[in-house]
């Protein structure tokens, strides 16, 4: 605390009359609480922004953001350290406005913050409330620090996923480093799923069955760790990458079923009948197939088998207007698309290509190669692209 004795405090008392505020002793102790109640304030204050922010979103005074856009996401993050700056730092530029003034104030702070445009913005802020020079200095040097680290983090984790791309295009498109088991590709996908989209978490990676992989859906979703059994001939078949998408009130929006094959093998009717099979097993039991849970399966390979199975069923699907689809049932909730490795890869340049052109990405990173499959998945594994670990993880190994 501020005070361990009464010694530190002046003698006030006896005269009663009120104490000098020139008193040097007056103004330790001014100082020593100010500091103590700017600490404490910064705290709170920072574990309530979370909570405003959340509101803000709720009353739909907060911007919209497309959470599966790779730019809106981190567009997110950036008004979101933006509110929380200005929230932590003074709150009197929230309190008192009306959701009306509220949504006009936080789109002026997303436009300001798009334009990088800092002197506009203590501009506007000046003009809605009353902020004296040393507010307006400490919030200077605050967003100032907020905006350079946060550009620094997504510079590195852009070149940390360019690296993962570069590294895969290596593992599958080299037929001197191909991957000769699918556990190379399965070390880095489990590691690196945002291949896939934004916001999934991974329930299982290779190895756990069905019965295991359900069980991790209603471990991450409901809390739920009891024992799952279903009745299917398939449910000891294993899954490659399985990973699940939610809104934030928790609801599953989306399960996903990755299925790799090794780059040698090209993908034709036998691939597709074993995605197919997983679908059932999954359909097979009621929990997993509420009306609002879409289930996506991808089927992902080097190459499509020559005899044109996989492109008739493209072809077959072509008037839905869904690239790569292959299969749909009836009421839409379950999905499967046959992809190549270069239309993955193609999708990563479509979701990255505006802010790696407007950020120097070292080129080096486009001309690294590497001397075995090994090294390379060595070197991409883990990295700042890195996500979660599975909720069930792997099997020990005997």
């Amino acid at each position: 605390g501020c005070f361990s004795s009464r010694a530190n405090l002046p003698a006030l008392a006896g005269s009663g009359s009120v104490p000098n505020k020139n008193e040097s002793e007056f103004k330790i102790l001014i100082d020593a609480i100010n500091r103590y109640l700017i600490k404490f304030r910064k705290e709170y204050l920072k574990e309530a922004s979370d909570k405003y922010i959340d509101a803000l979103i709720k009353k739909e005074v907060y911007p919209n953001f497309n959470m599966s856009n790779f730019i809106d996401i981190y567009r997110k993050r950036e008004l979101d350290n933006l509110v929380e700056t200005l929230y932590t730092a003074q709150p009197k530029i929230f309190t008192g406005l009306n959701d009306d003034n509220k949504k006009i104030m936080i789109h002026l702070l997303q436009l300001i913050m798009d334009n990088s445009n800092k002197p506009e913005l203590f501009e506007v802020l000046q003009q809605i409330i009353d902020l004296d020079e040393d507010e307006i200095k400490e919030l200077a040097d605050v967003l100032r620090y907020t905006t350079l680290n946060n550009i620094t983090k997504v510079i590195k984790l852009l070149q940390d996923r360019l690296r993962v791309v570069q590294g895969l295009k290596e593992i599958v498109l080299d037929d001197k480093k191909f991957a000769k088991e699918v556990e190379h590709l399965q070390e880095v996908i489990e590691r690196h799923y945002w291949l896939f989209g934004e916001q999934y978490s991974l329930i299982t990676a290779a190895e756990p069955d069905f019965e295991l992989a359900l069980k991790g859906l209603l471990i991450a979703t409901k809390g739920d760790d009891s024992k799952v059994t279903l009745d299917h001939e398939d449910k000891n078949k294993e899954m490659d990458i399985y990973m699940i998408r939610q809104d934030r009130k928790g609801n599953v929006t989306e399960n996903v079923v990755v299925e790799l094959k090794r780059p040698v093998i090209p993908l034709g009717e036998e691939q597709l009948s074993q995605v197919k099979k997983y679908m059932r097993v999954i359909k097979s039991d009621d929990r997993f197939n509420a009306s609002n849970v879409k289930w996506t399966y991808f089927l992902i390979g080097n190459r499509f088998n020559k005899n044109g199975f996989i492109q008739d069923e493209l072809e077959s699907h072509r008037n839905l207007g869904e690239p790569h689809l292959v299969h749909v049932d009836g009421n839409g909730n379950n999905k499967i698309y046959v992809l190549t490795w270069s239309d993955i890869f193609d999708e990563f340049s479509k979701r990255h290509d505006y802010l790696m052109s407007k950020l120097e990405i070292e080129k080096e990173i486009w001309l690294k190669k590497h001397d075995s499959v090994e090294e390379v998945v060595e070197d991409i594994k883990e990295n700042s692209a890195t996500l979660k670990g599975a909720v069930i993880p792997k099997r020990a190994s005997n």
